[in-house]
């Protein structure tokens, strides 16, 4: 598993919204930090600013070797960990790194899931879950990797 300090060459899209994913290039990239959706989920609000995102389960902050600045990246939306983008709703208890309860079907990476999911959030928001949170998770716990990724790791 990638670790903070590592290195990782991945082949990323230049535009990540859902059903844009056409035009990749390469990027050097410096791992800062890995978070896992399944343990630590979006909240609601997290999805909301961006809807149209392509999301997975493993979302890496590293510093852009190439551009010079730090970039978050989902590695479910590079070719070398390609991931089917799913993202489910579930309701977590406090400090659960896992998801009590699912309430939701899968929700697609196309734009028409993506609205539908934004106004059952909207909904599920309002109600009284008592001290459980809402949670948004990537549905992708088998990873299809087509060719071996190439990870360098850094000494020291």
């Amino acid at each position: 598993m990638l670790e903070p300090g590592s290195k990782i060459d991945l082949t990323y899209p230049e535009k990540t919204l859902v059903d844009q994913l056409e035009h990749c290039r390469r990027r050097r990239i410096r791992v800062i930090k890995v978070r896992d959706l399944m343990a630590e989920p979006l909240t609601v609000a997290e999805f909301l600013r961006r809807p149209l995102l392509n999301r997975s389960r493993w979302l890496i902050t590293g510093f852009d070797e190439d551009i010079g600045k730090p970039r978050q990246f989902y590695l479910g939306s590079s070719v070398e960990f390609r991931a089917p983008q799913m993202l489910k709703v579930a309701l977590y208890e406090p400090e659960s790194p896992r998801p009590a309860y699912a309430i939701s079907r899968p929700f697609g990476p196309s734009k028409r899931d993506r609205m539908l999911m934004a106004k059952a959030l909207a909904s599920w928001s309002l109600r009284d879950i008592e001290d459980m949170q809402l949670g948004i998770y990537a549905d992708d716990l088998s990873v299809v990797v087509p060719t071996p990724p190439r990870i360098i790791l850094s000494g020291g």
